[in-house]
């Protein structure tokens, strides 16, 4: 009897959690399953959307984070420069090397032109995207990718990697 009462006390919260479990999957599913578009949320909401992509391996929806917000705050400078940074970062998680190479390639031109405005003042850029578009630069024509390049290489379905 006393067996029977303890296993009855332990089904609830064992149920309990899995209820639990699958309420959060689906939130999860919900989020991922919104157009960024359709959202309107400053700097840290979309990069907090996009990065719940990319730590899926969904470089696709991360990239679709970054541009929406890119279209819906085109004067954010801070923003609009990390945005561009994580868009040329997921496109070479992509595998699209060559895609990623001329966007971290515009970064840095972005920032040669922004230094030399004479109406801003440089220490006032974000040093990251900079720092990083430097050193992905390098590593894609350095040849250090992870695997060549392939026509129609999609990616970013969701699945780590």
């Amino acid at each position: 009897m006393k067996a029977e009462n303890l296993l009855s006390k332990l089904r609830a919260p064992v149920a309990s959690m899995a209820l639990l479990a699958v309420l959060l999957t689906t939130l999860a599913t919900c989020r991922s399953q919104v157009d960024p578009y359709e959202l309107d949320l400053n700097w840290k909401g979309y990069s907090q959307g996009a990065n719940e992509a990319r730590d899926q391996g969904n470089y696709k929806l991360a990239i679709r984070y970054y541009e929406a917000y890119l279209s819906k705050h085109p004067d954010d400078l801070y923003g609009n420069l990390w945005a561009s940074y994580e868009i040329a970062f997921c496109t070479y998680k992509l595998k699209r090397y060559a895609a990623a190479e001329e966007l971290f390639a515009d970064l840095l031109e972005r920032y040669d032109e922004l230094e030399g405005r004479g109406d801003l003042d440089p220490a006032e850029l974000p040093p990251g995207p900079k720092i990083l578009s430097e050193r992905m630069l390098a590593k894609i024509r350095e040849g250090a990718n992870p695997a060549p390049e392939e026509p129609g290489a999609t990616g970013g379905g969701g699945s780590a990697g």
